[in-house]
């Protein structure tokens, strides 16, 4: 199994590693095997993939000041209005190698019913790689992310949270309640107002594997906090980052 994080690529990192991006890179995947040191394994834009390439190649520029705007506060600013506005998002996969051309493309699945969570991740060539839907758990109490893969047949599901972390977190809500209400007020008088749970104790350990009757099924791909862990030999990694950014952000 393979560490993976994702992450905000830092400017200067984009310059240096892709300067043919001029609007910069929306987040960095970062892979890591055993006690190596983690590498950039895939650039992820938003948009389709000639919309990071408007205009010319990144140019150097002095420090900015503190909070100034980052070459990926564009992609970050057009997720959250699309997200807003109930658009389905759109997003390109680049290799470390070739990061001007398409290595996998998500979009919403033009099969399924408008809203219904759907999506698809192809190839360069528009080839599907897997197929990654929203939904609930049997009994609707969690989150459910389900990866289909088209060339075996295969179909894994991961559900948000172990029941058993589900009820520490209810037995501590109010604990919870408080510490985000504190650290919200300090964010607001630091002119950092933002309210998100997801930050604060909600269970989120998911374990993607083919739910059957065996509970030492293999997993395909695992959460735990903010990082997770693919295996290399079960899924392709432009579903795993794909499952990943969708699993994350939407």
């Amino acid at each position: 199994m393979l560490t993976v994080e994702l992450s905000e690529p830092r400017d200067e990192e984009v310059r240096r590693a892709v300067p043919e991006l001029p609007r910069g890179a929306w987040k960095a995947v970062r892979e890591r095997g055993g006690r190596g040191a983690a590498a950039v394994t895939a650039w992820i834009t938003y948009g389709e993939p000639s919309a990071a390439l408007q205009g010319g190649p990144v140019q150097d520029r002095p420090p900015t000041r503190k909070y100034a705007r980052s070459l990926g506060a564009g992609h970050s600013s057009r997720a959250g209005s699309d997200r807003l506005k109930g658009k389905p998002p759109v997003f390109t996969l680049r290799s470390p190698d070739d990061p001007l051309n398409a290595w996998g493309v998500v979009r919403a699945d033009p099969t399924a019913s408008e809203g219904s969570g759907a999506y698809v991740v192809t190839d360069s060539r528009g080839s599907v790689l897997g197929r990654i839907t929203r939904g609930r758990s049997p009994l609707k109490a969690r989150r459910a992310w389900t990866i289909e893969l088209p060339d075996t047949g295969t179909k894994v599901t991961g559900y948000r949270g172990t029941w058993t972390a589900w009820l520490v977190f209810v037995l501590l809500l109010p604990l919870w309640a408080l510490a985000n209400l504190f650290f919200t007020v300090i964010g607001f008088l630091d002119g950092d107002f933002s309210l998100d749970w997801d930050d604060w104790g909600t269970p989120r350990r998911t374990v993607w594997r083919v739910r059957s009757a065996n509970p030492f099924a293999p997993a395909f791909l695992a959460r735990r906090r903010h990082r997770y862990r693919r295996s290399d030999s079960r899924l392709d990694p432009r579903v795993a980052y794909a499952q990943m950014i969708l699993e994350k952000h939407y």
